[in-house]
């Protein structure tokens, strides 16, 4: 279950939005966004192809947006080059449990999900660090 999307579900239970820019801070100048719209049970459905990590300077599509996660106070450049687009900053930062919970169940009874022996991390990017060759 995406991090991101369990931000959304929580921006729409405090909300009336209908859509909402994730923004989280991925580090080095960059930041992992997703894009959702509240679907028939008021649950986040990835508007787009997929989540991604993107440079600091990203406009939104022309769509007004809710805006929630921890990257939108982090890099206010961001939210300035997007604010005609930001009807609401709905104060959710990172994601709850519970919301992870619930969109697992919903995920599982549309036939979703894996053997637990299969269970692994899934991140939007893995190359984090390079560690450095030995020096000889």
């Amino acid at each position: 279950v995406s991090s991101l999307a369990a931000v959304a579900a929580e921006a729409f239970a405090r909300s009336d939005a209908d859509r909402v820019a994730v923004v989280q801070d991925a580090r080095m100048n960059e930041v992992y966004v997703g894009l959702f719209e509240r679907d028939d049970a008021g649950l986040p459905v990835l508007r787009g192809k997929e989540e991604i990590v993107a440079a600091g300077a990203l406009l939104f599509p022309g769509d007004e947006y809710a805006a929630a996660g921890a990257g939108w106070n982090r890099y206010p450049e961001l939210k300035a080059m997007n604010q005609g687009n930001i009807l609401i900053q709905v104060p959710v930062a990172y994601p709850d449990a519970r919301h992870l919970l619930e969109l697992g169940e919903n995920a599982f009874a549309a036939g979703g999900g894996v053997d637990p022996a299969s269970l692994a991390p899934s991140y939007l990017r893995t190359k984090v660090a390079e560690i450095p060759a030995a020096k000889g």
